[in-house]
């Protein structure tokens, strides 16, 4: 048997020789779910299975919309660290990354600038009014996007079943509901039955007592 998590991180961690490579071979996937938790995500919600905010198209720097406001946010970043600037390492990627998600969370930044106007974010050119905040937004998405991105990585076994479960209890209010509607459909239809036999009887004995002559 390893020896357990806290026998490691009490003696140190990586000063114990192999035992991280013999026992804990997370590689690549350990850092995917390392990530996902970075991201704030909730590790025993369904929703932690879902795709970060991206660009809907296949390649972003062509199209103006997104590199002009690539530009106007990013652009000391760009001149210093771009493709002509300084250091061997292009951030245009990771800036795309973050221009989408600044994008997709635009709404709950623009209430934190609303109830605070002189906020440090207000003086973000993508949450001015003269940006064109509202053409970027029908550029991201958390769907999957075809050719861009279309699977969830670091995503625990767990997260599936929860999956399931979220889908069978939508399921389930789904049946609920219509259950509901068809019962109340059904009273209403009762009603209307009893009413109209109600008045056909009714008008039947009106009419035999005009035969009859007792009118």
């Amino acid at each position: 048997m390893p020896p357990s998590m806290p026998s490691i991180c009490h003696c140190g961690d990586w000063s114990m020789e192999h035992v991280f490579d013999a026992y804990f071979k997370m590689l690549s996937t350990g850092d995917q779910y390392l990530g996902q938790i970075l991201a704030g995500k909730d590790p025993n919600l369904a929703s932690f299975k879902v795709l970060p905010p991206h660009w809907n198209v296949e390649n972003p720097l062509q199209d103006l919309r997104i590199c002009t406001a690539l530009l106007k946010n990013f652009w000391k970043i760009l001149e210093d660290h771009g493709e002509h600037g300084e250091g061997s390492y292009d951030p245009t990627g990771l800036l795309l990354c973050c221009l989408a998600c600044m994008v997709w969370h635009s709404k709950e930044i623009l209430d934190v600038i609303n109830s605070n106007p002189s906020h440090k974010l207000s003086m973000v050119p993508l949450f001015q009014p003269d940006s064109n905040l509202e053409e970027l937004r029908a550029l991201v998405s958390t769907d999957p996007t075809p050719g861009v991105m279309t699977t969830v990585t670091g995503i625990p076994p767990h997260i599936e079943v929860a999956c399931q479960l979220k889908n069978m209890r939508k399921d389930l209010l789904d049946l609920i509901k219509a259950t509901e509607k068809n019962k109340k459909d059904r009273k209403a239809a009762e009603k209307e039955f009893r009413e109209q036999i109600t008045n056909a009887v009714q008008e039947s004995i009106e009419q035999e007592n005009v035969n009859n002559g007792n009118v």
